[in-house]
């Protein structure tokens, strides 16, 4: 398992690149204003301010995208998403993203799965799932027991 990341820890990290962003900026040209640098002569400064900004983006992009995935969760499950459990492998559905894979939400029942090989995607090609199209093991389960069912009362009516 991969360890959850520490909020105060990822706050850190933010504010590091800020603060790393905001004094190669006034280094360079004795302002805080990180766009200053795009008008100096400075290639490093305007490489390294470009890299910090990329790197800020991508992490707020990052935290936008995972607290969005907690609100829908919590929203369709009735209860949050670190309280919830992944039906095919038993294990906490958030802490384990990175192994795996994404929260995939089956169309049939509702239950929350994980998106990879062990659990959701069990028995099926593998392949990047964000819309389900299939579903669940479950689900899918049922409905073979069902269609077998139906075959065998066709061969009883002939």
């Amino acid at each position: 398992m991969m360890p959850q990341v520490n909020r105060k820890a990822a706050l850190g990290c933010l504010t590091a690149m800020i603060v790393f962003m905001l004094v190669t900026t006034y280094i360079t040209t004795s302002s805080l204003n990180p766009l200053a640098v795009y008008s100096s002569d400075s290639i490093i400064a305007k490489i390294i301010v470009s890299l910090f900004a990329v790197s800020l983006g991508a992490t707020l992009l990052q935290l936008l995208a995972i607290s969005l995935m907690r609100l829908q969760i919590r929203l369709t499950a009735g209860k949050p998403a670190d309280n919830l459990v992944c039906p095919g492998c038993g294990l906490p559905l958030m802490p384990y993203i990175s192994s795996h894979g994404q929260p995939i939400m089956c169309r049939n029942c509702g239950a929350w799965w994980h998106n990879g090989p062990a659990c959701y995607s069990k028995g099926l090609a593998q392949r990047v799932t964000v819309i389900p199209t299939t579903a669940c093991p479950k689900c899918r389960q049922a409905t073979s027991q069902c269609q077998d069912l139906f075959g065998d009362l066709d061969d009883l009516v002939k």
